[in-house]
């Protein structure tokens, strides 16, 4: 099977693209940046990468050609104004034009990289248009599964690591409210193996929230796909 990752190249996206091409998928990114930083993961050297803008209508068809799968990557943390990067923009549209081009491509699946919570310094519009677009989506997709992670750390993000000890510890000592929970920490690599199962399990749909992900990541792959 192929799978289109749009913003593969990302943090979250890298790790989607190797955990696919160590199943033995045939992965293709598409991404304003084009190739990965360089990671030194040998399966990112079998992704193909292209290098373009998900609202380039003849780009994103090209790159959905034969896919199987959609796994959408793309959203930012921060707004660019100067880089017309707004959260309406990145974090919303570029889901639904995707979703759009999906379903004009007749592609089965999608999966779509959410958010438990909106980060301390983000405008409400992060969430928000984030949840525009899983509400969108879900009138698009024939299969929909909708990842909801909170605070993802792993190996090239080192705050993000030291904030999820902090988080974890906090939750040892006294019962987790819905704030705390919308932001459990979690891997990369256990999200990136949800978004596998998401592509790969036909009964696989919905919205996954944070406390759900670890779980859902953990059904063995062998007994899907």
């Amino acid at each position: 099977m192929k799978i289109l990752v749009t913003g593969g190249s990302g943090f979250i996206g890298r790790a989607v693209c190797a955990a696919a091409v160590d199943r033995g998928l045939s992965v293709t990114s598409l991404s304003r940046h084009g190739a990965s930083l360089p990671t030194h993961t040998p399966a990112l050297e079998k992704v193909t990468w292209l290098r373009g803008s998900v609202f380039d209508e003849e780009a994103l068809e090209a790159a959905l050609h034969e896919a199987g799968a959609v796994v959408h990557c793309v959203g930012i943390g921060r707004e660019r104004p100067g880089k017309d990067e707004s959260f309406k923009r990145v974090n919303g549209d570029s889901a639904i034009v995707v979703g759009e081009a999906a379903k004009k491509a007749k592609v089965p699946a999608f999966v779509f990289l959410s958010a438990g919570e909106k980060p301390p310094w983000a405008h409400e519009e992060y969430l928000s248009s984030k949840r525009r677009a899983e509400v969108a989506l879900a009138k698009l997709c024939e299969r929909l599964l909708v990842i909801r992670p909170g605070l993802v750390y792993g190996p090239e993000k080192r705050l993000a690591s030291y904030a999820a000890g902090v988080l974890r510890l906090v939750a040892a000592v006294r019962t987790p409210g819905p704030r705390l929970e919308a932001n459990t920490p979690i891997s990369v690599g256990v999200v990136a193996l949800a978004v596998l199962r998401g592509v790969l399990d036909p009964t696989a749909r919905g919205v996954i929230e944070p406390a759900r992900i670890a779980g859902f990541a953990e059904v063995a792959l062998s007994t899907v796909g």
